[in-house]
């Protein structure tokens, strides 16, 4: 996790619980996980987890270049 941690502080973000969980998550997961996905793992850590807040560390994760986007389109 200290790779992760030094990007963190690189781009200006906190080291917060929550990241460090999805960051290990997805580590764990070894593949792509939906947000949904995330959320229902992370609110069994955290009581108090919105689906809201999943996005905007998804979101901060992702510009920091810690995570990548990948959007999938229904056929």
């Amino acid at each position: 996790m200290k790779p992760y941690r030094a990007r963190l502080k690189e781009n200006g973000l906190k080291n917060t619980p929550r990241r460090e969980a999805i960051l290990s998550l997805f580590a764990e997961a070894k593949k792509h996980l939906t947000p949904e996905e995330l959320w229902i793992r992370l609110k069994k850590r955290f009581s108090r987890c919105g689906l809201p807040s999943v996005y905007r560390n998804l979101e901060s994760l992702a510009a920091c270049g810690l995570l990548t986007r990948i959007q999938q389109f229904d056929r």
